[in-house]
């Protein structure tokens, strides 16, 4: 249990980066699909 201290602070920081990166994936989807369109 050595990180119990750091596992909440890396989870927001990856949960964050998760989000971040599932966002610009989807605007990346959309933007290609009006550029299909």
């Amino acid at each position: 249990m050595k990180f119990a201290n750091d596992s909440p602070q890396f989870s927001y920081v990856e949960l964050t980066l998760f989000i971040k990166s599932l966002i610009c994936k989807n605007y990346f989807l959309k933007n290609r699909n009006y550029l299909q369109l």
